[in-house]
């Protein structure tokens, strides 16, 4: 694996060929894309119960409002308890049995 250069321009073509998708491969994620990232950062920080308007900020966004309808809608209202269970889950493992296609769908 390469060695990141801060020295140097940030170059996102680079960063995405050398780094982003070998790290998705070694996790076996497919179909993700980099602009995901912004999704998912927003959405976690929504769910951390940071302020909609300095997730906004911190995005780039004229406007507050695109920032809640777009990457927030999931995390209407508080979710405490359900993001506890999944923290607690995560911690003790879970027995989950894989997906399988029934069928052919």
């Amino acid at each position: 694996m390469r060695t990141l250069d801060y020295d140097r321009q940030f170059d996102v073509a680079s960063l995405i060929r050398y780094y982003f998708k070998p790290a998705l491969a070694d996790l076996g994620i497919t179909g993700a894309r980099w602009h995901d990232l912004r999704h998912y950062n927003a959405s976690v920080c929504a769910a951390a119960g940071i302020e909609i308007r300095k997730i906004s900020r911190w995005m780039g966004h004229a406007n507050i409002n695109t920032t809640d309808s777009i990457y927030t809608h999931l995390f209407n209202g508080t979710h405490d308890e359900d993001m506890d269970r999944l923290d607690a889950a995560a911690l003790r493992g879970l027995d989950v049995a894989p997906l399988r296609v029934i069928d052919g769908r």
